[in-house]
Formats: C-alpha cells, sequence, structure tokens
C-alpha cells in the first residue's frame, strides 16, 4: 500500500508547476507572517508596462492661476474622461477636459455649503457623483459632474477629550467612514 501511495504522488508533485519558486517568488515564514519577495518578473516579455515619449495629458503648470495646482489631495477621472483635481492651495475642485484644459472651478475656502477648509480626499462615484472628505470641517459632500454642489453630511466626532480620527476610504458608489484614537 505504501508503495502504490509513493507512486501516486510522484505524478502530483510534477503537476504543480506554479509553485512560488517557480514564478520567481520566495517564499518565507517570519514569526508566522508569510513573506513573499519577488526575484523576477511576474510578466511575460512584451507584457510589461511602458510609458510614452509624450503625457497623455497634462495637467497644471500653466501660467493662468487656473492651470496653477498647489497641494494636490487626490484627482479622480469621470466616466466621459473629464478629470477632477482636489487643489489643497485653493480649497477648490478644479475640473479638466479629458486633453488637459481647465473647464472650470468649484468649492473654495470657507466653511459654507460646497466650500471647504482643508480639502483631503476627492472621488468619483456612481453617475459622476464626486465625494470629498474635508478634514478640518470633519464632512463629506458631494458635487455633481458639473460641479454643482449637492449636499454635505458631517461626522459627528464624540466630546474633545476623547476626539478620535476620522479615517474615509472612498470606494466606487459611496464612501465608508471609520474612525481611530490618535493613540492608537
Amino acid at each position: 500500500m505504501r508503495r502504490c501511495l509513493a507512486l501516486f504522488a510522484i505524478p502530483l508533485a510534477a503537476c504543480a508547476t506554479d509553485t512560488p519558486e517557480r514564478l520567481g517568488a520566495v517564499v518565507r515564514d517570519s514569526g508566522g507572517v508569510r513573506i513573499v519577495e519577488n526575484t523576477s518578473p511576474q510578466w511575460l516579455e512584451g507584457q510589461q508596462w511602458r510609458l510614452t515619449e509624450e503625457p497623455i495629458v497634462d495637467i497644471g503648470g500653466g501660467d493662468t492661476a487656473e492651470e496653477q495646482l498647489y497641494r494636490v489631495q487626490g484627482a479622480a477621472r469621470l466616466s466621459d474622461g473629464r478629470i477632477v483635481v482636489a487643489d489643497g492651495g485653493s480649497q477648490e475642485l478644479r475640473f479638466y477636459a479629458p486633453s488637459g484644459e481647465h473647464e472650470r472651478s468649484a468649492g473654495g475656502r470657507g466653511g459654507g455649503p460646497g466650500e471647504f477648509e482643508y480639502v483631503s480626499l476627492v472621488a468619483a462615484g456612481s453617475g459622476d457623483t464626486i465625494w470629498t472628505a474635508d478634514r478640518r470641517l470633519d464632512r463629506v459632500s458631494t458635487f455633481g459632474g458639473t460641479g454643482e454642489f449637492i449636499r454635505s453630511v458631517s461626522l459627528e466626532q464624540p466630546e474633545p477629550s476623547h476626539r478620535r480620527v476620522p479615517r474615509w476610504k472612498f470606494v466606487r458608489g459611496g464612501c465608508h467612514s471609520a474612525s481611530r484614537s490618535p493613540e492608537a
């Protein structure tokens, strides 16, 4: 019976061709944590990414105020190829055509509806709804695909002595909020 099992195991071992070592990866354990170190590319020749000589789109760096960006906090591409950039310097959402020309700006510095004290994130949701987060005002705001303000939602904070630091994770179609203690 043992000889039969050994003979059966040899062909099975030969079928295992996609082991990490054969794919150019070294797998090791460090205190119960699995570490995978890639030692060679995981793609075939001709499948690697390449940069073009010229950029596909060039945003920022122009001569006008709308073409200058300062402290970019994020960017998102809308379904029609337009690009929205959260400019932390002007506290605006800047809308650019797919070719890179500035179309319009929305928001601005302030605490009112559709304004920001510290725009910190931007993401495109379903129907080109734009989700933004303001770290100082502890709120998430939504804008339409052409920059019109829709609404803001405040993220309630506990008492100042127990203040928690909000963390936002944008996902397609919405925003999820989580908090953690500064001590954590």
